[in-house]
């Protein structure tokens, strides 16, 4: 069936009026040449009010007209775009919108402008599922990255000055996730972000910028207000049931004072302070970490504390006999005192591989354990290759690992039997263990006890 033109041009007409959408059409100059009952429905002006109107005048906020602007460029260059952004109802109150442009031409010499509008918030109930998939985060439910990019654009103008930014680091996340799996992990940043936003105003945007670090887009907001939200924040106390230590949050606040000043300098400025804050807390931090991880294994093991004691003492010993220097003796000392950490997991529980690999997790993470972190993954490793968790032998054994493992040995055994346990030592010496350190172990660390 061949449809007239005429009759063709009624149906184009007809759709562009009653489809239940915003829609304008602009000329090359920005002035309205067409509008519908959408346009009309959302924004208030009829087609008569509209046409011959610059489309800037009517509804696009005075502090905006640099954006319609940029959006009027990219219709000249045939370009279509899409933004998310603020416009002016006839009666003054302004609206969130998504404009999509499409450019087009009728002949060689005429081109023209559909802009099509939207609400963001029926957006949002309309397709709450794609809001959430693609602006949010989905292990927190905050803003995601994308959509917080997309929001600092639209709110870099002087009318949000003075504009601060937080940006927020968690301290423990990675030894959480080493140390007592992903999921724990998982339940860390969901408690960060419970806090944040309970702590923060309406109006106030939230969001997980990356792994580990979130972000709080605070305009119109001076740096002692950006302060007071801290302050807020730093008021609560993080619960995490089977985390052992206190996990934190260092933040770093910058604001944005002048309409000059570029906001990827105010944005690393907030990265800035919050790096060197964390610098500067990091060694309390760790320090509180290894108290209360010793705390919890001294509780679970009752008699550990006096046989902690007892290994330190000897393993020092040890050192001396073989001549070991203040820093060496300092290393051993503390191997002695932290190589049994891993226990603190309770998934480690009958299985000796398991904690030292948990201990290792723990040591690698922290600047105090770090240098010992190998020693404490490889002191259940035997001399003949036979041990674990890797099957090492011999010299490929860290050395201060092999002493210690025949402290060790002792004094889990000699508490029942003193002389079978030393009988066992010589027995196991050089499969199970080093021959020469149990030679110097039993002929001078013992003798001279």
């Amino acid at each position: 069936m061949e449809i007239k033109q005429q009759e063709l041009l009624s149906i184009y007409e007809q759709s562009f009026h009653y489809i239940p959408l915003a829609m304008v059409v602009l000329d090359a100059q920005g002035e309205v040449v067409l509008s519908n009952e959408g346009f009309e429905e959302m924004f208030g002006y009829s087609e008569l009010d509209s046409i011959g109107q610059d489309l800037s005048e009517l509804i696009v906020p005075p502090d905006l007209h640099h954006e319609n602007e940029t959006l009027l460029e990219l219709a000249a260059g045939k370009k279509e775009f899409k933004e998310s952004t603020i416009r002016s109802r006839k009666d003054g109150t302004e609206i969130a919108v998504l404009v999509r442009g499409y450019p087009f031409k009728v002949s060689a010499k005429k081109s023209y402008m559909l802009n099509i509008y939207q609400s963001l918030s029926q957006l949002t109930e309309v397709k709450a599922e794609e809001s959430q998939r693609f602006f949010h985060d989905r292990l927190t439910g905050l803003y995601n990255r994308n959509f917080l990019e997309e929001e600092i654009k639209r709110l870099d103008h002087k009318r949000y000055l003075p504009f601060s930014i937080v940006i927020g680091d968690v301290n423990g996340l990675k030894l959480t996730n080493d140390v007592f799996g992903h999921k724990t992990g998982d339940n860390l940043l969901r408690e960060i972000a419970r806090i944040i936003q309970q702590s923060s105003r309406q109006g106030d945007l939230i969001g997980r910028w990356g792994g580990d670090e979130f972000i709080i887009i605070l305009p119109g907001t001076s740096y002692k207000e950006a302060e007071k939200l801290l302050e807020r924040i730093n008021k609560k106390e993080v619960r995490l049931e089977g985390v052992l230590f206190k996990p934190a949050i260092c933040f770093g606040i910058a604001t944005k004072l002048s309409e000059e000043e570029r906001f990827e300098r105010v944005l690393k400025k907030a990265d800035e302070n919050m790096y060197e804050k964390k610098l500067i807390n990091r060694p309390k931090f760790e320090e509180l970490i290894l108290k209360e991880l010793l705390n919890k294994l001294h509780a679970d093991l009752i008699q550990f504390r006096k046989y902690l004691s007892l290994v330190i003492r000897t393993a020092d010993k040890f050192g001396q006999v073989l001549g070991f220097n203040d820093s060496k003796l300092r290393k051993i000392r503390k191997l002695a005192k932290y190589y049994d950490i891993g226990r603190v997991n309770p998934e480690t529980v009958g299985d000796n591989y398991k904690i030292s690999e948990a201990g290792y997790n723990i040591a690698k993470n922290l600047n105090e354990l770090a240098p010992i972190a190998e020693e404490i993954l490889t002191i259940r490793e035997n001399w003949d290759g036979s041990g674990g968790p890797y099957g090492l032998k011999g010299e490929e054994i860290p050395y201060q690992a092999r002493m210690l493992a025949v402290v060790d040995y002792y004094y889990r055994h000699s508490l029942h039997n003193n002389r079978q346990v030393i009988k066992e030592l010589k027995s196991l010496s050089g499969n199970k263990f080093d021959p020469q350190l149990v030679r110097v172990f039993l002929e001078q660390v013992l003798a001279e006890k």
